[in-house]
C-alpha cells in the first residue's frame, strides 16, 4: 500500500466504507477503507474475539444485512489475532458499512 501511495496509484473512494465489530468481536483493523488501489484483489482484515469459541463462522455483512462472504474457523481465542480476506470485487460505491460477526457453526 505504501508503494502504491508513493507512485500515486491510489484514489480516494467517493465514500469510505466503515468496518464495525459485531457479535463476539472486540475490534477490527482497519476500521475503514478509504482508497481504491488498482490491481488489489483483496484486503486483509484483522480482529480479536471477546470470548473463545470452537467451530465458528466469521460473517462479513453489508449494511442491508446480506452476508458478503463467510469463513469457517475451527477455534478462535482472545489471545490470537484472527485474520480474513475481504475480496475487492465485493466492494462497490453504494456500500457504506461492513459488520464482522462470529457465530457458532
Amino acid at each position: 500500500v505504501v508503494g502504491e501511495y508513493l507512485k500515486g496509484n491510489r484514489k480516494f473512494r467517493s465514500q469510505p466504507i466503515k468496518i464495525f465489530p459485531g457479535d463476539n468481536i472486540a475490534y477490527v483493523v482497519p476500521q475503514h477503507i478509504d482508497f481504491i488501489v488498482p490491481g488489489r484483489k483483496k484486503i486483509k482484515l484483522f480482529m480479536r474475539v471477546k470470548k473463545p469459541e470452537e467451530r465458528v463462522k466469521i460473517n462479513l455483512i453489508d449494511d442491508k444485512g446480506r452476508v458478503l462472504t463467510a469463513y469457517k474457523k475451527r477455534i478462535v481465542t482472545p489471545g490470537e489475532m484472527v485474520s480474513v480476506f475481504l475480496p475487492e470485487v465485493l466492494l462497490d460505491d453504494k456500500l457504506k458499512n461492513i459488520t464482522i460477526s462470529i457465530k457458532r457453526d
